[in-house]
């Protein structure tokens, strides 16, 4: 607490007060620490794994799906690592119902993430699931950002003609 007296505009302060107060069990007051954390230094990852967790947690999981989708796409810091497993946890019941907007969610953030060997497949099955819940724009949209994010993977192209020709676009679906 001393170093915050010091220096409370400090974020390293906030995040080690916060990681502090968790291990305490003062949940609340770790949560107002890691967001102060966020308000000084918006781009340092780890506080938005603390506070992805403590949603998690607490069952907040819109919440904690934003935090922790924040932080797994983070360019610098270890906590990018620890957050993509537990945002894909937080999704787990949406991708287990077959929901194409969570398959989307995984797939932009392994795009932004520059992992385009996974995000072309979890871009392929959202298309998939746009286009059998009757929704071929938005399948085409998905099969797109799968080309993109991979080329070489040939399923994309297919899809994206059925789902073309779903849609009555023939001449591009001929392409």
């Amino acid at each position: 607490e001393s170093a915050l007296q010091v220096c409370p505009t400090s974020a390293k302060g906030h995040q080690q007060m916060g990681f502090l107060r968790l291990n305490q069990h003062r949940i609340d007051e770790g949560r107002v620490h890691f967001e102060r954390a966020v308000a000084i230094d918006p781009e340092w990852c780890e506080p938005y794994l603390h506070l992805g967790r403590i949603a998690t947690a607490e069952g907040r999981r819109a919440d904690a799906i934003r935090f922790l989708r924040r932080c797994a796409t983070c360019r610098s810091g270890a906590a990018t690592l620890t957050c993509f497993p537990l945002f894909q946890a937080n999704l787990q019941p949406d991708i287990d119902a077959r929901n194409g907007t969570a398959w989307e969610m995984l797939a932009e953030v392994l795009d932004e993430a520059q992992q385009y060997k996974d995000s072309m497949l979890y871009w392929r099955e959202a298309g998939v699931i746009h286009l059998r819940e009757n929704r071929p724009a938005r399948a085409v949209q998905c099969f797109r950002k799968g080309i993109t994010a991979g080329p070489q993977l040939c399923d994309n192209y297919y899809w994206a003609g059925v789902a073309l020709a779903a849609s009555q676009d023939r001449v591009q679906a001929e392409r």
